[in-house]
């Protein structure tokens, strides 16, 4: 009898997206949908609090963001504005201080919605960055400027 490969969910999910950097098109798309799926099951040993499970929490979590906003800038680039807006904004909400995330979902609402829908994803993101004593870098101010015309 052969012996099965025994594989974890956060292995699974760091293999995924190493797997998507390699990849393109419609399989790349189908890869990013299956580890942004595996991160929607919920974040890894989230019962511990001890120092290594802590440490690979939070790597996975980036691991998770990676895949989603590659994932929403693919379901953009193929047309499903919806998917791509829903996975940009779970990035923004997890982390509201991401400015690439904010980019997405200002392209995505543009695309969806107009030139003048990418403002309030804009006043959103400039919200986040004041409680934080930011502002939107210049690469989104002249994000904006180029969506709005």
């Amino acid at each position: 009898m052969p012996a099965e490969a025994v594989t974890s969910d956060d292995a699974l999910l760091e293999s995924l997206v190493a797997r998507a950097r390699l990849e393109v098109g419609e399989r790349r798309t189908s890869t990013l949908r299956d580890a942004v799926a595996i991160a929607a099951r919920g974040s890894y040993l989230h019962a511990l609090d001890d120092e290594s499970a802590v440490a690979r929490r939070r790597h996975l979590s980036g691991v998770a963001q990676e895949a989603r906003m590659e994932y929403a800038r693919a379901m953009r680039a193929a047309g499903s504005a919806g998917e791509a807006l829903a996975s940009a904004r779970l990035v923004v909400e997890e982390d509201p201080y991401r400015e690439d995330a904010w980019q997405e979902i200002m392209r995505t609402e543009a695309h969806l919605g107009g030139p003048a829908a990418a403002l309030p994803a804009f006043l959103a993101c400039e919200r986040a960055l004041r409680d934080v004593g930011l502002e939107p870098s210049r690469e989104t101010r002249v994000l904006l400027a180029r969506l709005r015309g």
